[in-house]
């Protein structure tokens, strides 16, 4: 048998979250209430669940701070924000922060539970995708990592501890030795293995393109068609990613 959803329902306003409660336990849902950010997140560091839903607008902790704290642990957790509708702009920064969706008080029933649905749908898809692409490259991004030494091992080590996190890495080598091969592991098992990976190879460019190249420019007054260039590190992606060969460049660094 199927065990049902966990779902936590986040307000501070009792009466308002036992009727949340109320219409999801009648979808099937297992669904838990907690009446403050901080109990929020004790119940979500004592079980797990498959869906926030989470009130805006509380004493002490607000959604904001609790969506900040979860977001430190759970990158994956769905999150639907309730907000009155003044308070629409807090939403939107949720959403930004990786909510799935919000909702307007007073709350809709009806529109509740297909927003629920909707979510975790959108979540198990995501789930098989990912699982998906786990069995068509069992290595999860490694498989161009040729060999099996100590050394081999302990760069694939390193690249599996860097890749979650939204840091700058710098890939050092000689030439030939498969940086650029590192930089797409990396990209691959990054939140952003979705978005392009965009390669710059600064041996191939001369000292005075380097900077337009990858700022970009503005066409002056001289003679000649009047657009610009945006440059490789603002080309239009949620991801912006670089590999940059510096060390192989003909050119001195400034």
């Amino acid at each position: 048998m199927t065990k049902p959803v966990k779902i936590l329902v986040v307000d501070d306003e009792a009466e308002h979250c036992f009727v949340i409660q109320r219409a999801l336990q009648e979808e099937g849902y297992d669904v838990t209430a907690a009446f403050s950010g901080e109990e929020a997140l004790g119940a979500l560091k004592q079980e797990a669940f498959q869906l926030l839903l989470l009130d805006v607008r509380m004493p002490g902790m607000d959604g904001v701070q609790v969506l900040e704290t979860v977001r430190q642990t759970d990158a994956e957790l769905t999150v639907i924000i309730v907000s009155a509708f003044e308070h629409v702009h807090t939403a939107v920064r949720c959403m930004r922060l990786g909510a799935y969706d919000y909702l307007t008080k007073p709350i809709n029933v009806h529109e509740l539970k297909i927003t629920v649905s909707n979510a975790l749908r959108t979540r198990r898809l995501q789930d098989e995708v990912e699982t998906l692409k786990a069995q068509a490259d069992p290595s999860g991004g490694l498989s161009r990592l040729v060999g099996d030494s100590a050394a081999m091992r302990q760069v694939a080590g390193l690249i599996r501890r860097v890749a979650p996190h939204d840091i700058t890495v710098l890939v050092t080598g000689e030439n030939g030795t498969g940086k650029e091969v590192v930089a797409q592991a990396i990209h691959a098992l990054s939140a952003r293995k979705d978005k392009p990976l965009v390669c710059v190879d600064c041996t191939a460019l001369p000292e005075h393109l380097v900077e337009s190249e990858l700022f970009g420019f503005e066409r002056g007054p001289s003679p000649g068609p009047p657009k610009g260039s945006r440059g490789a590190s603002s080309r239009p992606t949620a991801a912006r990613s670089s590999s940059t060969r510096s060390a192989t460049c003909p050119w001195p660094p400034r």
